[in-house]
């Protein structure tokens, strides 16, 4: 038996409908352009704090392993570190607003090489090289220095960096071994002298020696 298909359609038209639930969505949250400028001025702001802090720990690193003085560019002291005032034995006080011929012997910030340098760190160009500077209690201290001009947004120089080893132990052994060949160089001038290894052999003799052999 064939289904009736029109009393179908009848019975199907009849019934309710069932509502589909709509789909929902979630709704898009706006950003205003002024709240992503926050958040990015956030995120630089994280970033150039790290970078200050990364730069600070470098600084105090520095400062801690290395004698450091700070002048203007007229020779004058901004300040230095413990370092750099123990090598010397004052403190801050003493020599803050100084100029740096106080730490030179008498004459030699006059000198033409002395302001030649000064004059080309003020442009801008660094200088290293070793120089002996006076203790408070007058004795020598002798040092290598690097001079470092500071630049401000102009690219000019403001103000000199200078750090600062303490080489006196080297100069003193230096000086030692000068004095060591000067007393070596008059012996062998007013002395016989030979060198012979163990078994006796000769290495080596002065012109005494070759003189009187003759």
């Amino acid at each position: 038996m064939k289904p009736n298909t029109a009393k179908i359609n009848r019975i199907v038209k009849a019934l309710p409908r069932l509502a589909t639930p709509a789909a929902k969505s979630t709704p898009r949250t706006r950003v205003s352009p002024s709240a992503n400028l926050a958040v990015l001025a956030g995120e630089r702001l994280a970033t150039n704090l790290a970078d200050f802090a990364d730069l600070q720990s470098r600084i105090d690193a520095i400062n801690k392993s290395q004698a450091l003085i700070e002048y203007n560019l007229d020779g004058t002291v901004i300040t230095a570190n413990e370092n750099f005032l123990r090598i010397l034995g004052y403190s801050l006080e003493e020599i803050s607003g100084q100029h740096h011929a106080k730490f030179l012997d008498p004459g030699v910030s006059e000198s033409a090489d002395h302001k030649r340098i000064w004059q080309e760190l003020a442009t801008g160009r660094a200088y290293a090289g070793e120089s002996r500077l006076l203790r408070k209690d007058g004795q020598a201290a002798w040092v290598h220095t690097t001079f470092q001009p500071v630049l401000n947004a102009a690219h000019q120089a403001c103000k000199i960096i200078a750090v600062v080893v303490d080489v006196t132990a080297k100069q003193a052994l230096v000086a030692e071994m000068v004095d060591l060949k000067v007393r070596a160089d008059i012996m062998n001038q007013t002395s016989i002298v030979s060198e012979s290894d163990l078994k006796g052999d000769i290495l080596n003799i002065n012109e005494k020696f070759i003189e009187i052999s003759q």
